[in-house]
C-alpha cells in the first residue's frame, strides 16, 4: 500500500510540475489585401459612313470594362492609338479623324464594371474619304 501511496504522490508532484510550468503567448495573424486593377478590351464601331452628306456619327464602345478591388481608386487612361496623331482611323494615305471620351476614374467594386466610351466622327470630316475600311487600335490603361 506504501508504494502505491507513494506512487500517487510521486504522480501528482510531476503533474503539478508540468502546470507550474507551462506558459502562454499571442500569435499574431495578419494578410493584407492588395488593390489591384484590370481591364478588358472591346470595340468602339462608326458602322457605315455615308461621304456624300458626312453627317456627324457618334457611336458607344462595347464590351470595355474595369474591375478593381472593391474600394480600390483607379484611373483610367488611353494612348494615342497606331496612328503618330491621336484619334485617327487610316485606310492606306486616307485618313478619317475621330475623338473619344470616357470617365477618367473611378472606384473598383470587386467586380468587372462596363466603361462606355463615346466616339465621335465630326460632321465633313470624312466627306473625301476613299472607300474602304478604316482602322486603329488604342490601348487603354488602368491604373490603381
Amino acid at each position: 500500500m506504501k508504494k502505491i501511496v507513494a506512487l500517487i504522490v510521486a504522480t501528482s508532484i510531476t503533474v503539478m510540475a508540468g502546470a507550474a510550468l507551462a506558459a502562454q503567448a499571442n500569435l499574431s495573424v495578419t494578410a493584407n489585401v492588395t488593390g489591384v486593377c484590370s481591364i478588358t478590351g472591346g470595340t468602339l464601331a462608326f458602322g457605315e459612313l455615308t461621304p456624300l452628306t458626312a453627317p456627324l456619327v457618334t457611336a458607344n464602345s462595347a464590351g470595355v470594362a474595369v474591375a478593381c478591388t472593391n474600394g480600390t481608386a483607379y484611373t483610367l487612361g488611353a494612348d494615342k492609338g497606331t496612328a503618330s496623331d491621336p484619334g485617327v482611323l487610316t485606310n492606306g494615305s486616307s485618313n478619317i479623324d475621330y475623338t473619344i471620351s470616357f470617365t477618367g476614374s473611378g472606384t473598383g467594386t470587386g467586380s468587372p464594371v462596363a466603361v462606355p466610351i463615346m466616339g465621335t466622327i465630326a460632321a465633313g470630316t470624312y466627306k473625301d474619304a476613299t472607300p474602304g475600311t478604316y482602322t486603329d487600335t488604342i490601348v487603354l490603361t488602368v491604373t490603381p
